[in-house]
């Protein structure tokens, strides 16, 4: 796996997801934060898994959209409309550029 390529992929998620998840909740030090934990603890994983294991992109997004929300809600005590619009409005637009790209 080509970690330049990983840490490209990463730091375009991470500002993509960043800017996505505090014009919905605010700017605030624990909306960044919480985006940028979300994206720590779930974007290494399921850049491995797609790109060196081959597993099928949507599963793994799929897997990634829910671990995040739950991390939300649980980890850092948003509401669960928050938790999974947030989540599901953040993977959808990476996601997207993601095949583009």
């Amino acid at each position: 796996m080509d970690l330049q390529a990983w840490l490209a992929a990463f730091l375009l998620t991470v500002l993509i997801e960043g800017l996505l998840f505090v014009a919905v909740l605010g700017w605030t030090r624990r909306n960044l934060f919480a985006v940028l934990t979300a994206n720590v603890c779930t974007h290494p994983l399921g850049y491995w898994l797609i790109v060196a294991e081959g597993v099928p992109f949507v599963p793994v997004e799929a897997g990634i959209l829910v671990v995040e929300a739950l991390l939300y809600r649980f980890g850092f005590r948003y509401g669960w409309g928050d938790s999974w619009g947030a989540a599901a409005l953040c993977n959808g637009v990476t996601m997207a550029v993601s095949l583009v790209w």
